[in-house]
C-alpha cells in the first residue's frame, strides 16, 4: 500500500515538471527502467530519495513521509534502522545539493575514504557514521553537526 503511494508521488511530480521517464532517469543517474519500477511501485529504496528529490525539486521530507512503514511498537533495533536510512538519504541529498561526487566527498573527509565508503553510507550498507567524521562532514555539506548526530544511529 505505501509503495503505491510513493510511486504515484514520483510520477505526479515528474509529469508536473514536464519530464519524460528518460529525462528523469538522466537527472537521477539511473536507467529509465528504474524510473518505471519506482513509478509502478515495484522498487523504491530510501537511498534513491536524494537524487529523486533534487531532480524533481520536491522536499526530501515529502518522499520520506509517503514511504513510511505503518506504525509499529518501536524497539531500539527498529529505531536504529530508521535512523540509518534517514542518515543515508540526508547525506545523499546534501552531497548532491553541494555538487560533490561520492569520491570528492570521501577524499575531502579523509584520504582513506573513497566513493565506495560514501556509497555504503548513502545506501545504508554502513549503518553509522564514525563520530570523528561528523564535524568535517557537517562543514562540507553546510549543515549543522547536530543534524547529523541526531540521524546517526547508535550501535545496535
Amino acid at each position: 500500500m505505501r509503495r503505491q503511494k510513493i510511486g504515484t508521488t514520483i510520477q505526479t511530480a515528474r509529469i508536473k515538471k514536464g519530464l519524460s521517464c528518460a529525462e528523469l532517469a538522466e537527472k537521477c543517474n539511473v536507467t529509465r527502467f528504474m524510473i518505471y519500477h519506482w513509478e509502478s511501485a515495484k522498487y523504491v529504496l530510501p537511498k534513491n530519495f536524494g537524487s529523486i528529490s533534487a531532480a524533481l525539486k520536491i522536499p526530501l521530507r515529502t518522499l520520506e513521509a509517503v514511504n513510511q512503514p505503518p506504525k509499529k511498537a518501536s524497539s531500539s533495533v527498529a529505531a536504529g534502522k530508521r535512523r540509518k536510512w534517514k542518515l543515508a538519504t540526508f547525506i545523499a541529498f546534501h552531497r548532491q545539493r553541494r555538487g560533490l561526487s561520492r569520491a570528492e566527498l570521501g577524499k575531502r573527509l579523509s584520504p582513506s575514504l573513497g566513493r565506495i565508503q560514501i556509497g555504503n553510507l548513502e545506501t545504508g550498507t554502513t549503518p553509522r557514521l564514525l563520530n570523528k567524521y561528523i564535524p568535517s562532514l557537517a562543514k562540507l555539506l553546510d549543515v549543522s553537526k547536530g543534524e547529523i548526530e541526531a540521524l546517526n544511529p547508535k550501535a545496535y
